[in-house]
């Protein structure tokens, strides 16, 4: 994270919700509410002293939403995130379409994390910028 810095602050805010415990939230999700996502997330983590309820308003969480953004915008990718993630865990096909290699699906989820990610913190983009395959993996099985 350090090399990511350009300011001595950068990375250094004390967040309710931390990036570890963000994609530990995003990766978990099974098929409610975002609410009651979120209450159940930060009911199982209880890393705060502050009542789960307190901290778990989505909207809070997301502070960098367009203007005209609100819980629709945001439950709209969660899902697709979701349903994506449904799909891997039954061993269900992620980039085909019938016989034909097709990675429309995995890149819009893609653009949903990102989304999703930004609309938390924009620099979170910039954090994970070393660590994201996707669109090269995407590139390099497209020439298998």
């Amino acid at each position: 994270m350090d090399k990511n810095r350009s300011n001595p602050k950068d990375f250094s805010r004390d967040r309710k919700l931390d990036f570890k415990h963000l994609l530990l939230f995003i990766m978990s999700f099974t098929k409610y509410a975002v609410q009651t996502e979120l209450d159940r997330f930060f009911k199982s983590l209880a890393q705060s002293d502050e009542p789960f309820e307190t901290i778990s308003k989505p909207i809070q969480i997301f502070q960098s939403l367009p203007v005209g953004h609100g819980r629709k915008e945001v439950n709209d990718e969660m899902d697709k995130v979701r349903r994506f993630r449904n799909r891997i865990k039954h061993n269900e096909p992620i980039c085909f379409n019938g016989n034909n290699i097709d990675f429309t699906a995995t890149r819009e989820v893609h653009k949903s994390i990102t989304n999703l990610l930004t609309w938390i913190d924009p620099e979170i983009i910039k954090l994970i910028s070393d660590i994201d395959k996707v669109k090269k993996t995407i590139d390099k099985a497209k020439t298998i």
